[in-house]
C-alpha cells in the first residue's frame, strides 16, 4: 500500500456531499475521480460505498477503484469518465433522439438500482457523466443521498411516510417530494424525466425567472400541464404521465417506459426537423461566430452553475401542513 496514493491535479466539481478531483492513482498508475468528503457525512459517504458494492462497474455506473481514508477526509476513487451532462449542453445541442438516448440508458440504471432494494434521490444533469472517450454512454453518479426502500428487517416496502424534512433537489424532485411524501421509485423516474423535459425545452417553467427556493415551489404549485408539455414529444409526455399515476408502493413498468423512450428515438432519428440535423447542415456551411456562441450559450439563462448546487435539506417550517395541502388542491386542479 503506498501511504500518498493520490496526486490531485484539479477540481472537477462538487457533489451533494463531497469535491470531486481528478487525481493520478500512484497505485494502479492511472488518473480517477477522486470525491473526498468531510466526516461529518459518514452517513452519506457509507451509503454511496453501500451502493457501489453492487453497482460498481455495471452498466451506467462507474467503476469504483478504491475507498476509504485519505489526508484526514473519507475518499472515494472511481474510474475517470467524461462530462457531466451539465457541461456538455454548454458546448452543443443535444438532438431529440440523443436527449432520448439519454433516458433510455438512464432508465437501465435506475431498474438496476432499485432491483438492489436503491433510490437515488438526487436526479439532475450533474449527476449524469457522459462516457470517457467520447463514447456515447452515460453513467449515474453520487448516491450520498441515496436510501434503502426495503426495510431490512421485513424484506417488504418501507411504509409511506410524510418527511418532517425536505431532501432533495427542488428544480428537479418530483411534486411528492415537496409535498413532503417520502421517495419511493416512483420519483426517481419523474426526476428523471424532468431532467429530460429541461434539455429538450431549454430550461424548465420554475427556474427560468426563480431567485429564491420560494419562488420555484409557488411556479411549481400554479404550474399547468399544458405549460410543461409544451414542446416535448408525447412518448415523453405519456412516461411522465403514467409515472406521475404511480402509487407510492408500486413497482414501475421500466420495460415500458424504455419502449416509448425507443419509438421516439427512432421516430427522431427520421426526422429532418431534428435539432442534430439542421445543426449538422448548417456547419457545412461554416457557421458564423454569432450562431456558434448562441448555440454555446443556449443554456445560459437557465443558471446551470446553480443548479450544480441546488440539492438542499430545508427544515418543516418551510414546507407546513398549510403548504402542503395547498399544493395537493393545486395538483388535483391541474
Amino acid at each position: 500500500m503506498i501511504i500518498n496514493r493520490f496526486n490531485i491535479d484539479k477540481e472537477l466539481g462538487k457533489g451533494s456531499f463531497g469535491v470531486v478531483h481528478k487525481a493520478w492513482d500512484n497505485l494502479k498508475n492511472q488518473d480517477v475521480a477522486l470525491k473526498l468528503s468531510d466526516k461529518n457525512y459518514k452517513n452519506c459517504y457509507q451509503m454511496e460505498t453501500q451502493v457501489f458494492s453492487v453497482l460498481s462497474g455495471k452498466q451506467g455506473f462507474p467503476k469504483l477503484i478504491w475507498k476509504g481514508e485519505f489526508k484526514g477526509q473519507l475518499g472515494i476513487a472511481m474510474e475517470l469518465l467524461g462530462d457531466t451532462l451539465t457541461s456538455a449542453l454548454k458546448k452543443k445541442i443535444f438532438a431529440t433522439s440523443e436527449i432520448c438516448e439519454i433516458g433510455y440508458q438512464m432508465i437501465q440504471a435506475l431498474d438496476s438500482l432499485h432491483k438492489f432494494g436503491f433510490i437515488h434521490q438526487d436526479i439532475k444533469p450533474c449527476n449524469i457523466l457522459l462516457g470517457s472517450k467520447k463514447k456515447k454512454n452515460y453513467h449515474l453518479i453520487d448516491f450520498g443521498m441515496a436510501r434503502s426502500y426495503i426495510d431490512k428487517k421485513t424484506k417488504h416496502h418501507i411504509p409511506q411516510i410524510t418527511e418532517s424534512a425536505f431532501k432533495g433537489n427542488l428544480v428537479f424532485c418530483s411534486n411528492n417530494i415537496i409535498s413532503g411524501i417520502q421517495a419511493s421509485r416512483r420519483d426517481d423516474i419523474i426526476s428523471l424525466l424532468l431532467v429530460l423535459f429541461f434539455i429538450i425545452k431549454r430550461g424548465l417553467p420554475w427556474i427560468k425567472s426563480s431567485v429564491t427556493v420560494k419562488d420555484i415551489v409557488n411556479c411549481r404549485m400554479s404550474m399547468n400541464a399544458n405549460q410543461l408539455n409544451k414542446m416535448v414529444p408525447c412518448e415523453l409526455v405519456d412516461c411522465l404521465a403514467y409515472a406521475q399515476g404511480l402509487s407510492f408502493y408500486q413497482k414501475p413498468d421500466y420495460d415500458w417506459i424504455l419502449n416509448k423512450l425507443k419509438k421516439c428515438k427512432i421516430l427522431f432519428e427520421l426526422d429532418k426537423t431534428d435539432t442534430y440535423k439542421i445543426r449538422k447542415k448548417r456547419n457545412k456551411k461554416h457557421l458564423n461566430k454569432k450562431t456558434t456562441l448562441r448555440i454555446k450559450n443556449g443554456f445560459k439563462s437557465c443558471n446551470l452553475m446553480t443548479l450544480n448546487n441546488s440539492t438542499i435539506k430545508a427544515t418543516a417550517p418551510e414546507f407546513s401542513e398549510e403548504f402542503r395541502q395547498k399544493i395537493v388542491v393545486s395538483r388535483k386542479s391541474n
